[in-house]
């Protein structure tokens, strides 16, 4: 904390301690930064592991936010869709100037009140269940609970091992097989990718919050360009409608009285002091009145 000539406390968070911030945050609230569909949350099935605090996985906090699955277009099916996850992960702040993220031509360099966020998103859809052939019998690759197995296979009275495939890996093969239907309890067989990004966001006082803007996100490399623009346009709408509101700060809350004999609130804006919060020289500035 420190005195100036145009606000009475000022509180400086460095670029250092805000990515220390994230880091816990992430730790502490995986479920704004962890999406998935209900069975593979069920399961536990992501395609990266969601790190914790110790402590709070006594505690039965959500490590995850459930999201439906993904529907396929002219399925008469109505509980048909395709389970999938995505996950944000190793978010890192560079506040103006630009000096620890190198960010993309696209993006350009920070200006003033500007930082840029590096991270890296992974993604998975479901392709299926996967079961593997072990003495006859089909048993789950990942989950160690039972599975009901028709009474054909049960009895020995279907010569499975005389069809003529030496490696039954899934369901299509064994019902091809043996001409049964065959659909027990297993995991889904995600499909994971993970991609890095970069953002470029401002601080706004909106209707008494302050939030983060987005100005800008560029994913490198990847093609054809529709692909990378599609891309680019969910991760936009994930930050912008699900991510940045739920860490948005409301004004009020950074006002607070010390029992009757004074009041701490955010100095006003002024030519004097134009940005509060102040995002410049590797660090944020918040400056305080004490009436």
């Amino acid at each position: 904390m420190a005195l100036t000539n145009f606000s009475d406390v000022t509180g400086i968070f460095p670029e250092t301690v805000f990515n220390t911030i994230i880091e816990e945050v992430m730790m502490q609230r995986p479920s704004i930064f962890n999406y998935a569909s209900k069975d593979l949350i069920k399961n536990n099935n992501y395609c990266s592991p969601i790190n914790v605090k110790p402590v709070l996985k006594t505690m039965g906090i959500d490590l995850c936010t459930e999201i439906s699955k993904i529907p396929i277009p002219g399925s008469n099916n109505p509980n048909s869709g395709l389970d999938f996850c995505v996950q944000l992960k190793e978010l890192k702040v560079d506040f103006n100037p630009t000096n620890t993220i190198t960010l993309p031509p696209e993006l350009g360099s920070l200006a003033i009140q500007q930082f840029a966020l590096k991270g890296t998103v992974c993604a998975g859809l479901s392709c299926g269940k996967q079961l593997k052939f072990i003495g006859g019998l089909f048993d789950s690759v990942k989950s160690k609970e039972a599975i009901t197995v028709p009474k054909k296979i049960r009895d020995r009275k279907l010569p499975i091992k005389n069809t003529g495939i030496k490696d039954i890996k899934d369901i299509k093969d064994f019902e091809i097989s043996t001409g049964l239907n065959f659909n027990p309890f297993n995991q889904a067989r995600l499909s994971c990718f993970c991609l890095n990004f970069f953002a470029k966001l401002t601080i706004v006082n909106e209707n008494g919050f302050l939030k983060m803007k987005l100005l800008g996100i560029e994913i490198q490399d990847i093609r054809p360009l529709g692909l990378e623009n599609s891309i680019e346009c969910y991760l936009k709408h994930l930050l912008d409608d699900v991510v940045f509101p739920k860490v948005k700060l409301a004004i009020q809350d950074l006002s607070f009285n010390v029992q009757n004999y004074f009041t701490i609130g955010l100095t006003p804006t002024s030519a004097q002091v134009p940005y509060n919060p102040n995002v410049s020289n590797d660090k944020i500035s918040v400056f305080f009145n004490i009436n």
